[in-house]
């Protein structure tokens, strides 16, 4: 029995050791699993600050392009462009302006029609097709046809369609064009058959007008594209105020 008392109290060290060997794996594991996480992380950090350095760098050069004087000027193209077309219409049509009456309010009508603001380019370059081509035929042949009447029919041929289709039931949304049309185009039809003198400040003062139709479009980015609403903009500023400075130096 005395044996049996002291061998219980007997320490037992392979209990023990099984106890405190048998968790190592664990513990092995778990420094593993730390150290896999703490070197991913590092390697997420890396990542991270490499794509902030390339996002600042990045829109660092977009800011010094925007800033950069010749980049402001190419945003301008469309000014640019009216100035140096204004040039050239006034030095081959002096006064006569009343077909570019005619064929601005025709490109916003026609855009409204189609129902696409990027079609107005291509009607803007139509209308200077018809015009050339109404002048050199105006020059080769004199007949005194006024081009302005050929842009009128196209006109009234629009309004016409826009009408037709609101009396059998599928109005368009084109009803500011419509009037702008029908008001311009009488502007532009009576600069055509009053004197010379009065047509040219009625047709200026139609084109002045017409530049704040432009404006209000470039500002609500509507019926025709912004660059050619501040094309058409610039353009009929100057040569609404052009028009009229001949007319009132000529009295």
């Amino acid at each position: 029995m005395l044996r049996s008392a002291s061998a219980r109290r007997r320490p037992d060290f392979l209990g023990t050791s099984l106890v405190l060997v048998a968790p190592l794996p664990l513990v092995e594991q778990l420094c593993t699993g730390y150290a896999a996480n703490k070197l991913n992380m590092h390697v997420r950090l890396e990542d991270l600050v490499a794509d902030t350095r390339r996002e600042v760098d990045m829109s660092t050069t977009v800011t010094r392009h925007a800033h950069h004087p010749a980049h402001s000027v190419l945003q301008r193209w469309p000014t640019l462009a009216a100035v140096v077309f204004a040039m050239f219409v006034m030095f081959d049509g002096g006064t006569d302006l009343a077909p570019v009456l005619a064929a601005a309010a025709l490109v916003y009508l026609g855009a409204a029609l189609l129902g696409r603001r990027s079609s107005a380019w291509p009607l803007f370059f139509g209308t200077v097709v018809v015009i050339t081509a109404g002048k050199l035929a105006e020059r080769a042949t004199d007949v005194g046809v006024d081009v302005t009447w050929v842009l009128l029919g196209f006109g009234v041929i629009g309004i016409g369609y826009a009408v037709g289709r609101a009396v059998i039931g599928h109005p368009f949304r084109v009803q500011p064009a419509v009037l702008a049309m029908a008001a311009y185009g009488a502007v532009a039809a009576t600069a055509v058959v009053v004197a010379p003198t009065v047509g040219a400040v009625v047709v200026g003062s139609g084109l002045l007008a017409h530049a704040a139709w432009d404006l209000y479009h470039y500002r609500a980015n509507t019926v025709v594209d912004r660059s050619l609403a501040e094309f058409c903009g610039v353009l009929d500023a100057l040569l609404g105020l052009a028009v009229i400075g001949i007319a009132c130096a000529a009295l």
